[in-house]
């Protein structure tokens, strides 16, 4: 089989698993952590500058980046993530912890994304929600 192929069947299984909840389109996301807080509480939006730490995997179980490493959170405008990164963030309130899982097309396309991520991969991160600003 192709990776193309590998990732498909991921995604189609991901669909059928009781534990994830599908969150938008090709986005399905299970919580580790939800933060008690007012239900109403703010979320990130597309302008907000979020802090967390996450890790970043593919489907063979290979990390391609690891927040971990830094002794900080890493800060990011929320616009400038991936779509599936971007989606999962803005479903986050402040103290949750998820692992979200999405289809290349939420991710980095068709095409590879250096030497770590090949062309049509699902992308699995387990993401912390620190901060929002």
């Amino acid at each position: 089989m192709s990776w193309k192929t590998d990732n498909e069947a991921f995604m189609a299984r991901m669909a059928k698993n009781p534990d994830y909840e599908k969150w938008d389109d090709g986005l399905y996301c299970r919580y580790l952590t939800k933060a008690e807080c007012d239900p109403d509480a703010r979320t990130p939006r597309r302008d907000s500058v979020v802090t967390c730490h996450y890790t970043g995997r593919l489907i063979n179980g290979k990390v391609f980046d690891d927040s971990h490493k830094t002794p900080v959170p890493v800060a990011f405008r929320v616009r400038e993530l991936i779509p599936g990164f971007q989606l999962a963030l803005r479903e986050m309130h402040v103290g949750d912890k998820v692992e979200a899982c999405f289809s290349w097309k939420l991710g980095y396309g068709k095409t590879s994304c250096g030497a770590d991520i090949p062309g049509y991969s699902t992308l699995i991160f387990e993401i912390e929600l620190m901060s929002i600003y």
